[in-house]
């Protein structure tokens, strides 16, 4: 029995509330005659249309090739034309975008298609010249309502004043141009609309920063989803390898199982080496120090102190020496200089380390002020200098800044840093990357909008352990225990 698209319309997204979606979903996808695979039912299940108070606003596909990433896209512009857009400015308006107009309309065609079929007593107009489709208002069918349109980001200044915007589209999101997304990003404030970008695991633009944001859980309104070209029940197993065949190792990872990889720039390898017990996710709480090692008599401890520049995050990191292990970690921001400081030398007196601060820029002042801290303590306490804490401040410009990541990340490769999966630290350590501009200038750094500072705190405490490690055997490093026998 063939489904009544008109009514499809009333009813999907009624009133635009969450929980009518999954049904208004359903009957959508039987009057389009699409059966999605089950990564793409999931995927358009998880994503709110209207979104709410925390819920992700940018939404990142990394899709490998042959996935089924262009059919879930058709489907998703649909759900995004027939919702109620709550917010009293009128029916929801859906602009798909790719680098090109040829590759928008691969998305395009499978929309424009539906509309002259399936959905075709849906729509008011088309302008194919304008590349627009207008549907009818549900409550006035003479009257316009939702629009779908497909533009190009191959000229950014065109990519401006699309104000209406509910729902954008962006296939291919790897080539489009950083400026084309910032010009066009304004479009979705005064809707509170949301970006869904489709695209491979490859490239250095926005796609890449929104991607790895999407996996950090300092940014909650970005979301990020992994799909290997093998979710499409289709992709057969004698496809998968020559795939493995044709492509480098890196460009299989990259364009098949949507994993970014060191290619594109990202520093450390075998992070996930170095995770003690990686199936318990550990999160840090802003300003609460997470102390792993209770301080030993006879330890020796090393610590890395990135010192918070304007928005940036006060970051502690306190290493024992002997085991090179995480023995306490803090991450503070949004407080007052005279709160972190008295925070980070309260943490510091537990473990009486040898302590390298950052003190590159803005930094002398504020190790200053924690360096007399920490010695009021000790005078309240009346421990002698022998046993306090030792500062070794470290300025880092150029040369030094990559001596010291690179130290880093010869301890990661050979495991000689160890650490539970506590989230900020992993993904920091997991996107922290190596750019060339075109003048030739080597910056290390977190993509632009993402943070390092756990990263450098780390790569400062590092510098305190010994550079040489005991082995049972040449190549093996052997891994003593700490006091934390629960991360083992």
């Amino acid at each position: 029995m063939p489904v009544n698209v008109t009514r499809v319309a009333g009813q999907t997204f009624s009133d635009g509330h969450p929980a009518d979606q999954p049904t208004g979903r359903i009957l959508l996808w039987k009057a389009r005659a699409f059966e999605p695979f089950p990564w793409q039912r999931d995927f358009l299940m998880d994503i709110k249309l209207q979104p709410g108070a925390g819920d992700p606003r940018y939404i990142n596909a990394n899709v490998g090739r042959g996935a089924g990433k262009t059919t879930v896209a058709a489907e998703l512009a649909w759900e995004g034309a027939t919702i109620k857009w709550t917010d009293g400015l009128g029916p929801p308006h859906v602009k798909i975008f790719a680098d090109t107009y040829e590759h928008g309309r691969l998305i395009w065609d499978a929309v424009w298609d539906d509309s002259i079929s399936h959905l075709r007593p849906l729509v008011l107009r088309w302008d194919a010249d304008r590349n627009i489709i207008v549907l009818v208002d549900e409550d006035d069918p003479v009257r316009p309502g939702a629009m779908l349109q497909l533009l190009s980001a191959d000229n950014p200044n065109a990519m401006t004043g699309h104000n209406k915007t509910t729902l954008a589209i962006i296939d291919e999101a790897q080539f489009v141009k950083d400026e084309s997304w910032r010009q066009f990003l304004p479009s979705l404030n005064i809707r509170k609309g949301i970006a869904v970008c489709f695209g491979v695991c490859q490239g250095q633009g926005f796609y890449r920063t929104n991607s790895l944001k999407g996996l950090d859980p300092d940014f909650s309104d970005h979301k990020t989803y992994s799909v290997p070209s093998t979710a499409n029940p289709y992709f057969l197993m004698s496809d998968d390898e020559l795939a493995r065949r044709e492509y480098s190792l890196e460009e299989y990872r990259q364009l098949f199982l949507a994993q970014w990889t060191g290619a594109e720039g990202m520093l450390f390898e075998n992070v996930d080496g170095c995770l003690l017990a990686p199936e318990v996710v550990l999160s840090l709480k802003n300003g609460v120090p997470l102390i792993l090692e209770q301080p030993q008599p006879n330890a020796d401890y090393v610590a890395g102190l990135d010192i918070a520049k304007s928005r940036d995050f006060m970051a502690l990191i306190i290493l024992n020496r002997q085991t090179g292990r995480l023995a306490a970690i803090l991450r503070a921001n949004k407080r007052t200089y005279t709160f972190l400081e008295s925070l980070v030398a309260d943490t510091l007196v537990m473990y009486h380390p040898r302590c390298r601060p950052d003190v590159t820029g803005m930094g002398e002042a504020p190790y200053e002020h924690i360096r007399q801290f920490v010695r009021n303590r000790y005078n309240e306490m009346d421990i002698p200098p022998t046993s306090q804490t030792t500062f070794h401040p470290e300025t880092l410009t150029g040369t030094r800044k990559q001596e010291i990541i690179d130290d880093l990340a010869l301890h990661l490769l050979r495991e000689r840093v160890r650490f539970p999966n506590i989230r900020q630290l992993v993904s920091e350590l997991r996107v922290f990357e190596k750019s060339v501009s075109s003048t030739g200038f080597v910056r290390y750094s977190a993509p632009v909008g993402l943070h390092d500072d756990l990263v450098i705190a780390l790569a400062l405490a590092a510098q305190g352990l010994p550079h040489t490690v005991v082995t049972s055997r040449p190549g093996q490093v052997t891994h003593r225990k700490a006091g934390w026998e629960y991360f083992r």
